[in-house]
């Protein structure tokens, strides 16, 4: 495969946006929809949500922008109630998926996550959950931090790779815990209930 570099193809300050991160690309017949999360402020806090834009076969020109709600906000104590980034987008068996990297915020750490599901109607344009809590999330062995879930469907069997957290790490009292993370990775028959392989895909290795 040779590989082409194209440069920027779209700046989120043009579009008034702060920022737009963790792209995710479905290929339709005619256009390649982009997936990204950005954000806005509530009060003094951000929230993160989902936007795409549309682009040519080439990635030449930007045929639009979605101006309205992918997804709607996560509820009131949920997993995602601060935003979701990213979306792992999945077309498989007549049915459009979308699993979620929902994060909430916390007090004595910054942050925990999950790893939810919804599925569109509309060929992409909006999402629905199918449900308030995640799909995958901590157990035993993996605590805290569980997000980023890349899934892909291969002889039948949904395949999820995933990170997770193994510590919180207090390097200076002054700033915030630092994560460590993990690669993981899951099966479903159905995309919904998952089993986790248990297995650190990569050891850890840490300097000292």
């Amino acid at each position: 495969m040779k590989w082409q570099k194209l440069g920027m193809i779209f700046s989120a300050e043009a579009h008034g946006l702060l920022y737009s991160k963790s792209p995710q690309a479905v290929v339709f017949d005619d256009f390649v929809r982009v997936y990204f999360s950005t954000c806005r402020t509530d009060g003094n806090k951000l929230i993160s949500y989902v936007k795409y834009a549309d682009f040519s076969k080439d990635f030449s020109s930007m045929l639009r922008l979605s101006q309205h709600t992918v997804l709607d906000d996560g509820k009131l104590g949920c997993y995602d109630e601060h935003g979701v980034f990213p979306i792992s987008p999945v077309q498989t068996d007549n049915r459009f998926l979308a699993y979620l990297s929902g994060w909430t915020r916390r007090v004595s750490v910054s942050l925990d996550t999950g790893i939810g599901l919804a599925e569109s109607f509309d060929n992409g344009h909006t999402f629905i959950r199918l449900g308030d809590g995640p799909v995958v999330t901590s157990s035993l062995d993996e605590p805290f931090l569980v997000i980023d879930g890349f899934v892909r469907k291969y002889d039948n069997l949904f395949h999820m790779w995933y990170i997770y957290g193994t510590n919180w790490r207090i390097q200076n009292e002054s700033i915030e815990p630092e994560r460590t993370y993990i690669i993981g990775h899951a099966v479903s028959d159905d995309g919904v209930d998952w089993t986790k392989e248990g297995r650190r895909i990569i050891p850890e290795k840490f300097d000292g």
